[in-house]
């Protein structure tokens, strides 16, 4: 539990002063995790020297507490407390998690080295909590938001003879966006790691724009399925369909490639790709039909509502497994989406 000191003088209101005494003195660390949140709502900077001290508390919901509240309210002092809070692997990873999340959030250069360096581990930071984020996704998140001064070093790891560090490096140049990374990462598209690979894709897109997109476009038909999923979002973004629209009518290809291709072709496509999903929807794969009516419902054409009244029907009739009755619903939501934005009956 934590213990009193000097700060108490800095505080005169009776709530403050309320707030003090029970993050202080109560045995009970529910009171305690409430008092830091309600510390945290107050715009009085002295506080944050009380939230500095409850990341010591030695209940770890109160910890969290702290390391959000920190993260919200935006004073460098926390800066350092909160790398020694993420660089802890004896510390918990939901904790070390938000830490990261938080100094993305105060955006302060000092921040950037111990970040790298959770990049650098590659054991118990990859565990995946129950929100399927990492550590390390986090501490790339933040990355991203830190500009130039955490390019180099990103740059650096992304030539790391450990795939897992080449991961991390490219994951976070995913969110730093940068056009001065485009030339590493375009020479990073030799990876002979796939999820790698997939990862440096996505950076290319976003670091390079448009001149990226040949060679988004070569890797899109000269990859594995992990690669080519990447690369038709990154291709998405960058406002050209074209290339989606070719894989996904081809029938050889991977079939969850071509469910991905209709899921950005819904995100991203317009009146082009109407056509090429209607073809789809006589096929039998589920997955890669919920996927082509799902876009259909974006893309918003009313000339597409006989033809899914008309799948409905048979899916209906027709398909009793349970694997198509997540279309089921695909499709009365599609028509529904249509009918509204056409106002039809």
């Amino acid at each position: 539990m934590l213990e009193a000191n000097s700060n108490e003088k800095y505080f005169e209101s009776e709530e403050l002063q309320e707030s003090l005494n029970q993050i202080f003195k109560s045995p009970d660390a529910v009171t305690r995790r409430k008092a830091v949140e309600r510390l945290g709502g107050s715009d009085n900077n002295k506080i944050v020297e009380l939230l500095l001290t409850a990341l010591n508390d030695e209940d770890s919901d109160v910890r969290e507490a702290a390391v959000y509240r920190l993260g919200n309210f935006g004073d460098k002092r926390a800066v350092k407390p909160l790398t020694q809070i993420l660089i802890d692997t004896t510390e918990q990873n939901d904790i070390r998690q938000m830490s990261a999340e938080a100094l993305g959030k105060l955006e302060d250069a000092q921040a950037i080295e111990p970040l790298i360096e959770v990049l650098k581990q590659t054991d118990k930071v990859y565990l995946r909590d129950m929100d399927g984020q990492t550590v390390s996704s986090e501490a790339a998140r933040a990355l991203g938001k830190l500009g130039d001064g955490a390019l180099s070093p990103l740059l650096s790891l992304l030539k790391d003879t450990n795939s897992r560090r080449r991961y991390n490096a490219a994951s976070a140049l995913s969110h730093l966006g940068d056009p001065k990374a485009f030339l590493d990462l375009l020479a990073a598209l030799d990876d002979e790691n796939d999820e790698v690979l997939a990862r440096v894709v996505i950076a290319l897109g976003k670091a390079g724009g448009k001149q990226a997109l040949q060679p988004l476009i070569d890797t899109l038909f000269n990859s594995n399925p992990i690669v080519q999923k990447h690369a038709i979002l990154a291709i998405g973004k960058l406002g050209v369909v074209e290339p989606i629209i070719q894989i996904l009518e081809n029938k050889n290809e991977d079939q969850d490639v071509r469910a991905s291709a209709a899921f950005a072709l819904g995100n991203f496509g317009n009146a082009q790709a109407y056509k090429p999903l209607l073809s789809v929807l006589n096929e039998n794969n589920s997955h890669l039909v919920d996927e082509a009516v799902r876009a259909l419902g974006k893309i918003g054409d009313a000339q597409i509502l006989p033809a899914l009244t008309e799948l409905l029907a048979f899916v209906s009739s027709e398909r009793q497994d349970v694997s198509w009755n997540k279309l089921k619903r695909t499709i009365a939501k599609a028509v529904e989406q249509i009918r509204q934005r056409h106002k039809v009956g």
